[in-house]
């Protein structure tokens, strides 16, 4: 039997060459060894040297959004007579007999099984449990019949499993094992447990704090959809979806630690947003342009995809200076560079020419109506690559921008959009901070953007940041800026609607940190002068979110979301609790602010019911 053993590593080289060793020691040789390596950039270095120390084996760069994306990245460099797969973690070893014994086990056993073992956990020895209702994998199993999980680090799987199932990338970290027993399960597949099957296992420290964050996401999202879509008990997953959050927070209230609660609240926020991404995604599978229906291919090098850059502009020569030159040194240069450009902008027009001996190459798009969203309409109608990537000319993309952006399209096609941090310059300094919470929709509707400070790997958000977002052309083929949207300059929140509107589709939006800009927030030429008070900028905040958000909610949700936005809101655009609040701080200017944003919100949600009656906003 051909087996092939796959290895996910992280900024762990040190551990990674001893479960390498214990591959080496094996008395039965597996037919292929793949390490898929999801190292920080300082690391990979080092992570591939160690893999280079050990004959046959096939080193990747990871995709750096999870776990179970790494998972998939091995499965999908199989060579084509492999008969079946083992995982180890970085920090497990096998034992010498475990490929031998597994391999005969799994030879004499029906066709849809699975053979799974035990681990030593630093000595202690751990035994698959199935999971309780809560979804914790902790209860005990009686034998094989019983047998409904696996031990992840001491499992062989047939090949052709993965021809109907692949780790959920939802999960970054956590229960990704116990979510692709259940989709094995409900693909027919038996569990044969060996309890003289042993593996190894010595949890490393390095990446444990990073992933406790989201463990708790983790197993809340995968027992809901094993019993929503897997096990199709809707009446146990709506039981589950009520009861287990609440459990989630009685056991940190009790614990009376702020941090604790935090922690519960965010990891209850984080998967409801992967419920509402799977249903979504499960919803539109009969879609002729959701991703979902596209059996996964190939994945498309990074050298075959074209790229075009789109940089609107209006009267800010200096920075769009230095914005093409950023653009000049990208390690993956683009394929074409666009500068959208106004017919009447002498400024930006005279210094393209001037300049052009110093420049890139650049193509000028005319955009002729004012505002932002015309001139991202233009470019992207002018567009010709297969990734559109879009930038302010206040920014200056860091040199492998491009490069990482079109890695992620490259490695997931399920991929409709890309974006990552804005390293905002200001007042001589740059603000730094960190947020793990980026570009989320909560259920009633309130937005946490923080591109501009999102720290840690890879992730799936909703909302990407018009400073640094990129999207494959043909995911948004029949998709345009939303001319509803107000304002005569930036036309704030036209990239959220943008994103929405794709993640709504079904495709995947991915944030990654690594993915950076230098963003010199420059002076504008309309009423929205940023951090200055303006009633009526403030006004057509409130009206182009509340469009986009009424678009993309549900029913039920656009209701929690009005009342929410009008009794409470944000400090940005305020609702009647935030005025209390606030005022003691802010006095009249917070009164002055709330009216502003109410009344924007009025004629956002004017609006959006005009446009699904189809009346026009000209008409109106």
């Amino acid at each position: 039997m051909k087996i092939a053993v796959c290895i996910c590593t992280r900024n762990r080289p040190d551990d990674l060459r001893k479960a390498l060793k214990s591959i080496s020691a094996s008395l039965t040789r597996p037919a292929q060894i793949i390490v898929s390596d999801d190292s920080d950039d300082n690391q990979a270095a080092s992570t591939q040297s160690v893999c280079n120390e050990f004959a046959g084996v096939t080193y990747l760069r990871g995709p750096r959004r999870g776990l179970a994306s790494n998972r998939n990245c091995c499965l999908d460099s199989l060579q084509g007579d492999i008969e079946a797969v083992t995982f180890i973690d970085d920090d497990a070893a096998y034992t010498p007999e475990f490929l031998g014994a597994a391999a005969a086990i799994l030879s004499k056993s029906p066709t849809k099984t699975i053979v799974t073992g035990r681990e030593r956990k630093n000595g202690q020895e751990i035994s698959p449990g199935n999971v309780s209702f809560w979804g914790h994998q902790s209860v005990p199993i009686l034998g094989s019949e019983d047998c409904r999980a696996i031990v992840i680090n001491a499992t062989l799987f047939p090949r052709a499993l993965f021809s109907q199932a692949r780790f959920d990338e939802a999960l970054r970290y956590g229960y990704e094992e116990a979510d692709i027993a259940a989709q094995a399960q409900a693909h027919g597949y038996r569990f044969e447990f060996a309890p003289d099957l042993f593996n190894d296992h010595f949890p490393s420290d390095i990446n444990r704090a990073e992933y406790s964050r989201v463990i708790e996401a983790s197993r809340l999202y995968s027992a809901y959809k094993r019993y929503r879509w897997l096990q199709k008990k809707p009446g146990k997953a709506a039981a589950f979806s009520v009861l287990a959050p609440l459990h989630l927070m009685l056991h940190a209230l009790r614990t009376g630690k702020p941090a604790n609660i935090r922690h519960a609240r965010e990891s209850v926020r984080t998967a409801f947003q992967y419920y509402r991404m799977e249903a979504r995604r499960r919803s539109l599978s009969q879609s002729t342009v959701s991703p979902t229906t596209l059996a996964r291919p190939k994945s498309a090098s990074a050298e075959t995809l074209t790229t075009s850059v789109v940089v609107p502009t209006y009267r800010r020569p200096s920075d769009l200076k230095r914005c093409l030159l950023a653009l000049k040194t990208q390690t993956h240069p683009p394929t074409e560079i666009l500068v959208v450009a106004r017919p009447e902008d002498d400024d930006t027009l005279s210094f393209l020419r001037s300049e052009a001996a110093i420049l890139p190459e650049v193509r000028v798009v005319p955009s002729y109506e004012i505002g932002q969203v015309a001139a991202l309409n233009a470019g992207w109608e002018a567009a010709k690559g297969d990734i559109v990537a879009i930038t302010d000319d206040d920014a200056a993309p860091r040199p492998q921008w491009l490069e990482r952006v079109v890695s992620h399209f490259a490695s997931d096609p399920s991929v409709g959009g890309v974006g990552g941090r804005d390293w905002v310059h200001e007042r001589g300094a740059i603000l730094d901070g960190s947020r793990e919470v980026v570009g989320r929709v909560s259920w009633y509707g309130r937005v946490s953007g923080n591109h501009h400070l999102g720290v840690g790997p890879a992730r799936d958000v909703e909302v990407l940041k018009g400073v640094n977002m990129s999207y494959r052309r043909s995911a948004a083929i029949h998709q345009r800026f939303d001319t509803r949207l107000r304002g005569t300059g930036a036309q704030s929140n036209n990239d959220m609607a943008f994103s929405l509107q794709l993640a709504r589709s079904g495709w995947k939006l991915i944030y990654d940190p690594e993915v950076a800009v230098d963003h010199h927030a420059s002076v504008r030429f309309d009423e929205d002068q940023r951090n200055q008070f303006n009633a009526v900028a403030l006004s057509n905040i409130a009206h182009n979110e509340t469009i986009a958000l009424l678009d993309y909610l549900p029913g039920p949700r656009r209701i929690a979301f009005i009342v929410w936005s009008i009794l409470v809101g944000t400090r940005v655009c305020p609702g009647l609790v935030q005025v209390l609040r606030l005022l003691p701080k802010e006095k009249a200017l917070v009164i002055s602010r709330c009216k502003a944003s109410l009344s924007g919100r009025k004629t956002g949600r004017a609006a959006w019911r005009r446009s699904q009656s189809g009346v026009s906003e000209a008409s109106a």
